[in-house]
């Protein structure tokens, strides 16, 4: 048991030690080709973006719209973090008769 926290904690020790590591050396690549780590920042950026499954997309978003409803009472607010969602399904989407009804 003990083993394993102390596993643990040089994880976290090795993360920051990573993270200075891998600063470090996009500072050193940098000099020599901004443009090469800049895109590859935007990958990896992209990377995570897409890494977000639908399902967590749509939970969290549900989640924060029930809250902006029910319990701010905010419809404009909650239907401008839905329809993002629903145009990322249907780009061809635009129901703004919907949203003249859902609006008080």
């Amino acid at each position: 048991s003990s083993g394993i926290n102390a596993e643990y904690g040089d994880k976290q020790a090795d993360d920051g030690d990573r993270s200075e590591h891998a600063s470090a050396l996009l500072s050193l690549m940098g000099e020599h080709s901004q443009q090469i780590v800049d895109e590859g920042v935007m990958f990896i950026n992209e990377l995570i973006r897409i890494a977000i499954s639908w399902n967590e997309k749509w939970f969290e978003a549900l989640e924060r719209a029930s809250k902006l409803f029910f319990t701010d009472k905010n419809t404009p607010a909650m239907l401008d973090l839905l329809i993002p969602l629903h145009k990322l399904i249907n780009p061809e989407w635009e129901n703004p008769q919907a949203t003249k009804e859902l609006t008080p």
